[in-house]
Formats: structure tokens, sequence, C-alpha cells
């Protein structure tokens, strides 16, 4: 029988959100495209696009988020791609993506981070990638996430923030969902 505690965390930290706001605007550098990897589907949310894999579905985003599309089985979520739109807009991705981070040690147990990575998304003016791992709090399962914070614009901001279980969210899936964000028009 399968439990739903798994995904507790997951979802805590997928849709814990903070912000605040202000910044000028800047002209951003001439959009490229992001490969669509086989069998997934490219999504819109305001500015950002990604793509997402088969059998993966749109789900009601919260407050804070634009988009939410999740892997589902028997009702439990198992990974999920959020885009959370209530953030830090300031011209520095670390500061956001720092500032984003901040909720999950307090949603997860076990958390550990690795460094900020430059990341190149076609379309924003600057972007970063960090990775971490937690265990969810009610049974201790093994989960990791990774925030693309993006400023583009003037000092627009947003992190898609892509998440699950590592038992059934791989490494692969991940980098195929980071590889293809980018920031449109």
């Amino acid at each position: 029988m399968r439990r739903r505690g798994p995904m507790v965390a997951v979802l805590a930290c997928g849709l814990a959100l903070t912000g605040c706001g202000g910044g000028t605007d800047e002209p951003s550098p001439s959009p490229s495209h992001a490969a669509v990897p086989r069998g997934f589907t490219r999504t819109t949310a305001g500015p950002v696009s990604f793509a997402y894999p088969a059998g993966w579905r749109p789900a009601r985003p919260p407050a804070g988020a634009s988009m939410v599309v999740r892997r589902v089985y028997n009702r439990v979520v198992y990974a999920q791609v959020s885009v959370l739109t209530k953030v830090m807009q300031v011209d520095d991705p670390e500061i956001i993506g720092q500032d984003a981070y901040a909720a999950v040690p307090v949603t997860a147990v076990n958390a550990s981070r690795g460094p900020f990575r430059p990341v190149t998304v076609p379309g924003a003016r600057k972007a970063v990638r960090l990775d971490y791992t937690f265990q969810s709090t009610t049974n201790e399962a093994a989960a990791h996430g990774t925030d693309i914070t993006v400023v583009y614009g003037g000092h627009k901001a947003l992190v898609l923030r892509v998440s699950g279980l590592r038992s059934t969210l791989s490494g692969a899936t991940v980098e195929q969902i980071v590889r293809s964000v980018e920031i449109r028009g």
C-alpha cells in the first residue's frame, strides 16, 4: 500500500513562497529557443516557458505561483515543477534564490544545498541554479530539488522549482526540464 506522506515535504517546499517588489526595466537580450526533449510538452506561464514529461499534468497553482505541473499516481504527487512568481524582485539571482530556498529547511528535515551555479536560460539577463536534497518530515523519504532563478527585463524575477522523490524523479528528467527553460518576449 502506498503512503501519501512522501510528498508532504516536497509539496510544502515547492509551494513555500516569499517575496517583495520593486525594480526598473532594462532591455533584455534577444531570446533564442531552448529545445523540447522527445516525449515532453512545452507550456508557458507568463514570461517563462518550459517542457515537462509525458504523464505529468497541470494543476491549480497556489497564490504566488503562476504554474504547477505534477506527476501524480493514485492521487499522490511524486514530482512537480512550480513557477514561483512571488519572489524578491531585485537584480541579483543569488539573493533571490537564497530567499526562495530559505523555506526548504523550514518544511523538511536534513536539507542540504550545493552552491549557486550560473546557468544559461535563453531570453534571461541572469540566471543561477541551486540543487538541494531533503527528507520528508513524515517518513524520511529522500527527495531533491533544483531551483532555476531567473532575472529578466529590468529587475523582474521568478524561480522555476523542480522537486520530487529521488525514487521517482530522475536526475536525467531534471536536466531535461532545466535545459528546456526559456524566457519569452
